[in-house]
């Protein structure tokens, strides 16, 4: 997950002039939702990943998976990670818990912009 984690990182900083840091306390990381926030994590089953966070609706985060199915919305994913339900548009869930879960033992880190980095426009 570290070489995952830094790939990123790179990544945000090279092409889109994005700093971010890595967050590893959960109500840090809820407190910048809704938006699109990546998220590295030992994905069960699959190894280290990459979702990215949309809103927390209700007790589920809403997030975009990758390697997604693309299922009718409802249904549960069961291929490629932990069970799941698809949602609209393309995107899935799980309780939060799991997450706050994954957060705490060290399995997932959200990547939040460092306060007062510049971020180039993308126009």
């Amino acid at each position: 997950m570290d070489s995952l984690l830094a790939q990123q990182l790179a990544l945000h900083r090279s092409v889109l002039g994005e700093e971010l840091a890595p967050c590893r306390d959960w109500a840090t990381f809820v407190a910048a939702l809704p938006g699109q926030i990546p998220l590295v994590l030992q994905w069960p089953e699959v190894g280290p990943h990459v979702l990215v966070a949309h809103s927390l609706e209700g007790d589920r985060l809403i997030f975009y998976n990758s390697l997604g199915e693309g299922a009718q919305v409802g249904a549960t994913l069961v291929a490629g990670g932990p069970v799941r339900r698809q949602e609209e548009d393309g995107l899935e869930s799980l309780p939060q818990e799991a997450f706050q879960t994954w957060m705490r033992e060290g399995l997932m880190v959200a990547l939040l912009p460092c306060p007062g980095a510049p971020r180039r426009s993308h126009s």
